[in-house]
């Protein structure tokens, strides 16, 4: 497991009144997906023409400071249109909803990306796939047969053969898919193996977090740094496409894809280890442990969203309260989407900007927050979805939450005094979402110059 990372002041907001798409939004996030019902397939782009770019980026990255994507979508991995979230390692343990099986993992050829990235490592050797999991949120791995120990860049460039459920053939050809796969039949039941490459890459530093300083000159310890200031880890897999049903859809597209409407969007993802988010029915948004998987959160959706913003499924809990972190990070999640009751039902739409502030030293209140009118705090929230809830992140659903035929009440009917006060004082809520058009601008005082 990885240690706590802080980034103080992710998402500080320091400019206001701008639009989505451009703007810098240092506190906020924009809601930049349609309201279409989660298990729609055509909530993806599942051709990928709109993001296709013929041959795969070298190297994922994502400003975390201005990119401004989060929605109603939970995740957005898939390939051709067949949608899959979590990788198991072991040969063995049962697949879990919208699981694959990792057959082989095989290193690529050293590419450098930072500066400090060292040519150390195996070309073209196979990795022990039981090795593979995360530190410091980065992939980490051995190669196989007690080889040396791979971490993060290491991974660039390799190939992940990954067996994917049978209909998925069918699927891919009833929906004129093209991709490249191989029939293969195992003790009756058929599976398709596809080959992804995996291309690796960081995002840049949030402001205000500080820069690295490495303990050491190893390409380990400038990696560790990075990420110990706010550098996200990032990873695109691709899946190929030979063209057989239209000439033109041909080559490697990302796994991630971008939901259906969306304008700002990346392919990159990040990984959490011995993790499952359920994506449908009921139990949408939970969050439980899964040993031997390697869960995919694309950006694009609110898992891998919460990652980015600095909020990981190890990484939040406390010495005497370890699964607290698992139990907070649902609640990020939750929080992305809007998901006041904690049903897995979101409340939001595109391009709605929310801003967000916790009790953990991750995104610290922002300077004039507490004197932001009750009219502009959305809610606070817990595990079980929101606490309280002020307005509605859709207005077109309604001015309150109705969960289970009972409304949410408001935080100032919580007896608080004011919504601010109560999310500082609440023993088991740590998370504050508002409007960030709301927060009074600071009024800046020039002292005269003095000749």
């Amino acid at each position: 497991m990885t240690t706590r990372l802080q980034h103080p002041n992710r998402l500080s907001l320091t400019a206001r009144g701008l639009a989505c798409v451009g703007a810098l939004l240092l506190a906020s996030a924009c809601d930049l997906e349609e309201g279409a019902d989660l298990d729609a397939d055509l909530e993806l782009d599942a051709a990928g023409h709109d993001f296709r770019t013929g041959i795969y980026n070298p190297f994922p990255d994502l400003d975390v400071n201005v990119d401004p994507t989060s929605g109603r979508r939970l995740n957005t991995n898939h390939s051709g249109g067949w949608e899959f979230s979590t990788m198991i390692t072991s040969p063995t343990a049962p697949l879990p909803p919208k699981g694959v099986r990792l057959v082989s993992v095989e290193t690529g050829a050293f590419q450098q990306n930072m500066s400090w990235e060292q040519h150390d490592t195996p070309e073209h050797v196979q990795v022990d796939v039981a090795s593979l999991g995360t530190a410091e949120h980065m992939l980490v791995g051995a190669v196989a047969g007690g080889g040396p120990n791979l971490r993060h860049s290491d991974f660039h460039d390799s190939t992940w053969t990954v067996k994917i459920d049978g209909a998925a053939l069918d699927d891919w050809q009833s929906n004129l898919q093209g991709v490249v796969a191989t029939e293969v039949w195992e003790n009756g039941e058929r599976f398709a193996l596809v080959e992804l490459r995996l291309t690796v890459g960081w995002s840049n530093l949030p402001m205000g977090g500080g820069q690295p300083d490495p303990q050491g000159s190893s390409e380990e310890a400038w990696e560790k740094a990075y990420a110990g200031v706010g550098g996200v880890p990032l990873y695109t897999f691709w899946f190929e496409k030979d063209g057989s049903f239209d000439p033109d859809d041909v080559g490697w597209f990302p796994t991630c894809a971008k939901p259906q409407g969306a304008t700002l969007y990346n392919t990159a993802a990040v990984i959490y280890e011995d993790v499952l988010v359920a994506e449908d029915g009921p139990d949408t948004g939970q969050v439980s442990q899964h040993p031997d998987a390697l869960y995919i959160g694309c950006v694009a959706g609110a898992a891998g969203k919460a990652g980015t913003w600095g909020y990981w499924p190890d990484s939040m809990g406390t010495s005497t309260y370890p699964s607290a972190s698992l139990i907070n990070f649902e609640t990020t999640v939750r929080m992305v989407r809007a998901d006041y009751c904690g049903d897995g039902v979101s409340h939001t739409k595109e391009g709605t900007l929310i801003g967000v502030a916790d009790r953990m030293a991750i995104n610290d209140p922002e300077l004039n927050l507490s004197a932001t009118a009750e009219s502009g705090y959305e809610a606070v929230w817990y595990a079980g979805g929101a606490d309280c809830v002020n307005y509605v992140r859709d207005p077109s659903l309604g001015s309150s939450v109705s969960c289970g035929g009972i409304v949410k009440p408001t935080c100032t009917q919580l007896g608080s005094g004011s919504t601010y006060s109560y999310f500082q004082w609440a023993p088991y809520t740590h998370f504050l979402t508002y409007d960030p058009a709301a927060v009074p601008v600071p009024t800046i005082s020039i002292p005269p110059l003095t000749l």
